[in-house]
């Protein structure tokens, strides 16, 4: 890897990862000839025709990134910036490892300011998402940022930070007590939490309130050492609100799971399985 643009200039482009902020993330990044220098860095190699779905939902592209490497190769855009507090630095194809992200675990996780945000992740007109694999143990996370340009997705940056820098900075240093310790959890759920099951006769939803006591009956496990967030555009403002999905990879459970703030205490408040 060698040296290639100040700091700021990228921490710039991720700042402007939204989706009224597109032409000025652009025109910082100068992705349009990063984004010409792919087809010239692949031209060695036979790829395969993209999938037919890939560039509608950014789920369906994430899916087929993930798990196809001649695929995932050409979607990269080269040289590839990447951020580290050392500097920033660039990565040419040649230098590519297949990347897996959250595909080879068992369970994904994202984190929403709010329920409405929710609905980004169906909403085709997102041109920009940034993909965390946050290592808790390591108080550190590492950013994918991918764009839509032309019609066709393409991983555009990466960025490593600590995770004091990241905005859920507050909310993961509580997720991580929450999800390894049992004590602890059960010290921060509401005393009395809505509760959304699905029925194992007539697959409908039967809604209610649970007791605190009944948590662990219904709850999924928690990831303790790295999980997961997809941004589709959330803002992540001091909401004193926090929605975590958990859903396993191969798509057969989903859980989701509301907390607010209370004080200075965040408490789940509801529990929705799927």
């Amino acid at each position: 890897m060698r040296r290639l643009l100040p700091f700021m200039l990228l921490a710039l482009a991720f700042l402007g990862c939204k989706r009224n902020d597109m032409q000025t993330m652009q025109t910082a990044t100068s992705t349009d000839s990063i984004t010409d220098s792919v087809a010239a860095d692949s031209d060695s190699v036979s790829q395969p025709e993209p999938p037919a779905a890939a560039d509608g939902v950014f789920d369906d592209f994430m899916f087929n990134w993930m798990n196809n490497k001649h695929f995932q190769l050409e979607r990269t855009a080269f040289p590839l910036p990447v951020v580290s507090k050392q500097g920033t630095s660039i990565l040419s194809a040649s230098e590519w490892k297949h990347e897996p992200l959250f595909s080879k675990r068992e369970v994904y996780t994202m984190i929403f300011d709010n329920e409405k945000s929710m609905k980004n992740i169906s909403d085709t007109a997102v041109k920009c998402v940034v993909v965390e694999m946050i290592k808790l143990r390591e108080k550190s996370s590492i950013s994918y940022m991918f764009t839509k340009q032309r019609g066709a997705w393409r991983l555009s940056a990466i960025k490593h930070e600590e995770l004091s820098e990241n905005k859920n900075s507050d909310f993961l240093d509580f997720y991580q007590k929450f999800a390894s310790s049992e004590k602890f959890q059960k010290q921060h759920v509401a005393r009395s939490f809505e509760l959304s099951v699905i029925d194992p006769d007539s697959y409908e939803h039967i809604k209610g309130t649970a007791d605190a006591n009944q948590w662990t009956l219904y709850a999924p496990v928690f990831p303790t050492d790295v999980m997961t967030n997809v941004n589709y555009g959330q803002e992540y403002g001091d909401t004193g609100e926090r929605v975590l999905v958990v859903s396993s990879v191969d798509g057969m459970m989903s859980s989701t799971i509301t907390f607010k703030k209370r004080g200075s205490q965040w408490l789940a408040v509801k529990l929705e399985n799927n």
